[in-house]
């Protein structure tokens, strides 16, 4: 059941991909000025932990060329939180905001993700 249900998340994550890439914006479109941020916030499982463990993250959109596009990471080690909160201030920087803290934990955009 829960998989069924991941896999109709993801259609509508591609759909509205699909919908952003054919939706012209200035010099090219949407896709290309937006960010979007998806995450399965159950990590390595359904079970009745929802751990943080391998957290699938992901990056799509151009975000105005602020972003490295076309790459897959993965960074492991530390505590399994601060990768998602990485994630989440990497976007910030990405937008100007230099702050380094999200939640409890004090970091650093994730390493090589920012153009």
């Amino acid at each position: 059941m829960q998989e069924k249900h991941l896999q109709d998340q993801v259609k509508q994550v591609a759909f509205l991909i699909n919908l952003l890439k054919t939706t012209p914006s200035g010099q090219g479109t949407l896709f290309n000025d937006s960010l979007l941020f998806v995450a399965n916030e159950h990590g390595a499982g359904w079970d009745d932990t929802h751990s943080m463990g391998d957290m699938p993250i992901l990056f799509a959109g151009g975000a105005a060329g602020r972003l490295v596009r076309g790459r897959h990471f993965r960074f492991p080690g530390g505590k399994k939180e601060a990768g998602y909160a990485s994630a989440l201030v990497t976007i910030l920087h990405a937008f100007g905001i230099a702050d380094t803290k999200v939640g409890t934990y004090g970091l650093t955009p994730l390493p090589g993700v920012l153009s």
